[in-house]
């Protein structure tokens, strides 16, 4: 994601070295373009105005058979990035949309993939619009998103629609890593950082939590969620006390609820859900 857009910031000498092997090895820009395979378009906006990506810009120079040209400070000036303005991923700094992301990927419906991807896929569109947002302020690179067409189940019922987003970037999972905690859902556990932080990025990271997990009951007027992992679930609780929540677990040490109109006063106040049905659901 980097690599695809950084720029070479070329000099005035530098634009003219280029045009003159230009020149000397094919003639027109027309001609250097057929043989190349390089859009003519880029060919003379390099020479006159643009900085070029560096992949493409990298396969051209081979082509014209210039060595060297981007170690040489009289042709290049730097680099920049273009797009999404790069962060210090390898900060442990936490914001609130890296709190968020950090409680969706564990123990809520986010993933970290074995080929360094960070990712989530969920029937709510606005849900997975917020993940996306959140990965891409925390992290400064562009995600993927993709669209998955529901099929027929066996018994004939029409699926939902799913919504993916996918960040691959190596750096990105390794700075979630160094949080020391699992993110898979029977051995995960909030960690220290945000056991420790202000109360708005404990809400925000409950509240990934609860976007991913958590259920609103109308009928019996509570909200509940389940955790295959009993040491997991007391420290939500543990942390919904901090907000002054109240709450109890139930059924095996799995599910733990929240039903007092008191502390679901206090939940919609202090955390609320970004799933717009569950947070109507909620009011009602």
């Amino acid at each position: 994601n980097v690599m695809k857009n950084l720029c070479i910031i070329l000099t005035e000498k530098g634009r003219n070295k280029i045009k003159e092997e230009r020149k000397r090895k094919f003639g027109s820009q027309m001609i250097a373009s057929w043989e190349i395979g390089i859009p003519q378009v880029n060919i003379s906006r390099w020479e006159w105005e643009s900085n070029p990506t560096f992949y493409l810009f990298k396969s051209y120079l081979q082509k014209l058979g210039l060595k060297g040209f981007l170690k040489n400070k009289e042709y290049v000036n730097g680099t920049k990035y273009h797009g999404f303005e790069l962060k210090k991923i390898k900060s442990n700094k936490l914001s609130l949309e890296k709190a968020y992301t950090l409680g969706v990927v564990g123990p809520g419906d986010g993933y970290t993939g074995g080929n360094y991807s960070i990712g989530l896929n969920a029937i709510d569109k606005d849900f997975v619009d917020y993940f996306q947002y959140c990965l891409e302020k925390t992290f400064g690179l562009k995600c993927r998103r993709y669209v998955k067409i529901p099929k027929l189940s066996e018994d004939g019922c029409i699926k939902k629609e799913q919504y993916q987003v996918i960040l691959c970037s190596k750096s990105a999972v390794e700075s979630l890593k160094k949080y020391k905690v699992s993110f898979k859902e029977k051995i995960w556990r909030i960690p220290e950082i945000i056991k420790n932080s202000g109360d708005k990025h404990k809400a925000m990271y409950l509240k990934g939590i609860f976007d991913s997990q958590g259920c609103v009951c109308k009928t019996g007027k509570f909200i509940k969620v389940k955790i295959k992992n009993k040491e997991g679930i007391k420290e939500i609780q543990t942390l919904l006390k901090d907000l002054d929540i109240d709450s109890h677990i139930f059924k095996d040490e799995i599910v733990l609820q929240i039903s007092s109109q008191k502390y679901l006063n206090l939940y919609n106040s202090k955390i609320g859900f970004i799933i717009g049905r569950k947070e109507e659901r909620l009011k009602r």
